[in-house]
C-alpha cells in the first residue's frame, strides 16, 4: 500500500507499507507541481477546477468522502464541502477557492516555501 503525504517541513513524502515498516521517499516531482498548484490558487482566480481542488485537498492529507456534495475530511479538522458552481462543467467558485487558502493555511505555506 502506498500513500502521498507532506512531511513535517511541507516536504512531499510517498510511505510504502510493509509490515510495520514505513520508509519514507522525498519526491521532489511531486513538489513542484504543488507549489505550482498553490499558486494558482494563490492568484485567487474566479473559478478553478474540481479536480485541482481534490488534487490539492488530497496533498495536504485530505480525503474525499462524499461526491454529491464534495467533503472532504482530515482528522482532527471539520469537513470541508465544496459545492461545484455548474455540476456539469465541474467547476468550483472563488469563494471556495478563498476557503481553501484560509484552511490549508496556503499563504503561509507558501511563504515558508519561498524563505525556509
Amino acid at each position: 500500500m502506498a500513500d502521498l503525504f507532506l512531511g513535517s517541513e511541507g516536504e512531499a513524502c510517498l510511505s510504502l507499507l510493509t509490515g510495520d515498516t514505513i520508509y519514507g521517499i522525498i519526491l521532489s516531482t511531486f513538489v513542484g507541481r504543488l507549489e505550482k498548484l498553490v499558486d494558482a490558487f494563490l492568484r485567487r482566480p474566479s473559478e478553478v477546477s474540481f479536480q485541482d481542488v481534490q488534487n490539492l485537498m488530497e496533498a495536504f492529507g485530505w480525503e474525499l468522502v462524499q461526491k454529491t456534495h464534495p467533503t472532504f475530511r482530515k482528522r482532527g479538522e471539520w469537513p470541508i464541502t465544496v459545492p461545484l458552481k455548474s455540476p456539469g462543467r465541474k467547476k468550483v467558485a472563488k469563494v471556495y477557492v478563498e476557503m481553501i487558502i484560509d484552511r490549508l493555511n496556503l499563504e503561509e505555506w507558501h511563504e515558508k516555501r519561498r524563505n525556509p
